[in-house]
């Protein structure tokens, strides 16, 4: 090799880097907590029968203990019942209250939503004018609305709730429709001929899931708290049955005797609603990173 050669090529330009990730801030960290805050509710609820006592077992010489009481990790309620083991078997229904009327309302809304977006001016009008209605009343409002109608119950909460979200995610969903749909390869598409719902389902939906699944993930931490201001108030799940809201609502004649027992039951709300939200953040940042 000639001395011009070698100095051609270590003349050259240096070969183009693989772009770098993006640094992992604070907010991936508090997302990959929350991420395990849930999975650990969920790992505790399917070993309930080796970690934890018989949640309805009433011991009356230990009333109240305080946590890490012998044999009681958070202590006992009034009538002496295990708190840990009641929050553990009481995570399914907190889960379900914020969990399946956002997945149900979801397809309804979505549904809803994709059709008032893409579907033409007199459905946008039609859909989206009858969901303006439920924006009159305050959520909670229409929810207690519907319970006092149908009655009480746990499944009558789910439904009063999969109603009070369905507006919402209508009107996210016909958000991001419209805008999608005035993009140049939706035009494109309507040029070539290709059927309106080809379109709607191939091309749209794909584009339209990640801002919706963000925002409803956010609101599922609001569900929770919902459905334990339902049972708190009588109107959700039924005493024994161990549910969160219930709970703070049993023991807060307690705050005074035994505060930390009787405010753990809305600590396990709080920090379970937090993750939800600080997941529903994270992932509409990450959307928005790979929509750039």
């Amino acid at each position: 090799m000639t001395a011009t050669a070698a100095a051609d090529i270590d003349a050259s330009p240096p070969r183009p880097r693989r772009p770098r990730q993006p640094v992992r801030d604070g907010q991936f960290w508090l997302a990959l907590i929350s991420a395990g805050w849930v999975g650990l509710l969920v790992v505790l609820f399917l070993f309930r029968d080796v970690i934890a006592v018989d949640p309805s077992a009433v011991d009356a010489l230990k009333r109240l203990a305080w946590p890490l009481s012998a044999g009681h990790w958070l202590g006992t309620d009034a009538l002496g019942r295990d708190v840990f083991a009641r929050i553990v078997y009481g995570t399914p229904y907190s889960l379900a209250f914020g969990l399946v009327p956002t997945a149900i309302a979801t397809v309804i809304g979505g549904g809803l939503g994709l059709l008032a977006g893409y579907g033409g001016r007199f459905a946008n009008i039609l859909i989206m004018r009858f969901m303006d209605i439920f924006y009159a009343f305050p959520p909670i409002l229409i929810a207690l609305a519907i319970i006092s109608a149908l009655g009480s119950g746990f499944l009558n909460c789910i439904v009063a709730l999969i109603i009070v979200l369905v507006p919402p995610i209508t009107r996210v969903t016909e958000s991001a429709t419209a805008r999608i749909a005035g993009l140049p390869f939706i035009e494109a598409a309507e040029l070539a001929g290709a059927d309106g719902s080809r379109i709607a389902a191939v091309q749209i939906l794909p584009n339209v899931l990640p801002p919706v699944l963000a925002y409803v993930t956010s609101i599922i931490g609001i569900m929770i708290i919902y459905g334990a201001g339902l049972s708190f108030l009588g109107l959700g799940v039924a005493t024994p049955t161990p549910e969160w809201g219930l709970m703070l609502n049993e023991l807060r004649t307690a705050m005074f005797i035994n505060p930390i027992v009787a405010a753990l039951p809305g600590a396990f709300i709080f920090v379970t609603s937090l993750a939800f939200s600080t997941l529903g953040v994270a992932l509409e940042r990450r959307w928005s990173h790979v929509g750039r």
